[in-house]
């Protein structure tokens, strides 16, 4: 049985305003299919518009800084409604994508002085518990992760036209050495590899092969299989693995 979804009160009135104030305003049957909601529903939160702008903004009117309520609430929640919304569909965003959409938001509720900062950003990932991937997933990228470099590598074909990679399902391959610990990810459909990843396993200088930390080499394989794109990784379907195995 399908339970019924809340939706906090900010967010019903960030969707009304963005319905009512904007100047190319959509349809309520675009705007529902934006936000994942119903048409039904937005009728309804434009018919208790008033009560809806009096629970988010006080009996007083906008509050002002410093009064106890972030005066973006309603920007916020929108903004976190769309993120997850996109989140759902396997979408990595960006920090400018938030950026870019939060300004929509702001300008849909007729709010002129706001700016979707850097700093903004941060905060409202900050507050919700988000992290979002670089926006350089579409070439090579070298990223530090704990004291181990890591490499990944994105081919075109896994890339969807929005930059992030699509979901498809995929075979997983991981290759275990001496010195580093290299992961791919084949189509399952054309056998074309969508993405790689490369951990370096750290050693004592000190240790002979033979003597080197299974622990250190788990390590740098989790560091390599999280490095691949979440959405990839999400579609794994057979698993292969091979390595060196010092007597």
């Amino acid at each position: 049985m399908a339970t019924r979804r809340s939706y906090p009160v900010a967010f019903k009135l960030s969707v009304v305003l963005e319905l009512t104030n904007s100047t190319s305003s959509p349809s309520v049957r675009a705007l529902a299919k934006r936000h994942r909601v119903t048409p039904s529903m937005i009728r309804k939160w434009v018919s208790i518009k008033s009560e809806l702008e009096e629970a988010v903004n006080g009996s007083g009117g906008q509050r002002k800084l410093g009064s106890g309520r972030r005066p973006n609430v309603a920007i916020d929640a929108a903004l976190l409604q769309w993120v997850q919304s996109q989140q759902q569909t396997g979408k990595n965003l960006t920090d400018r994508e938030m950026q870019k959409q939060a300004r929509v938001i702001a300008a849909a509720q007729g709010v002129t002085d706001f700016q979707a900062s850097n700093g903004y950003i941060y905060s409202f990932k900050q507050r919700n518990k988000l992290i979002t991937p670089s926006a350089a997933t579409k070439s090579n990228k070298r990223q530090k992760i704990g004291s181990a470099e890591v490499s990944v590598q994105v081919s075109q074909e896994a890339i969807a036209e929005g930059g992030n990679p699509v979901q498809r399902n995929c075979m997983f391959g991981i290759d275990i050495g001496l010195k580093n610990v290299k992961c791919a990810l084949v189509c399952a459909t054309t056998g074309s590899i969508l993405a790689t990843s490369s951990a370096c396993i750290q050693h004592d200088a000190n240790l002979q092969d033979s003597e080197q930390s299974v622990a250190n080499i788990l390590l740098a394989v989790l560091k390599a299989v999280q490095a691949l794109p979440k959405t990839l990784r999400s579609c794994i379907r057979s698993i292969g693995i091979c390595g060196v195995v010092s007597l």
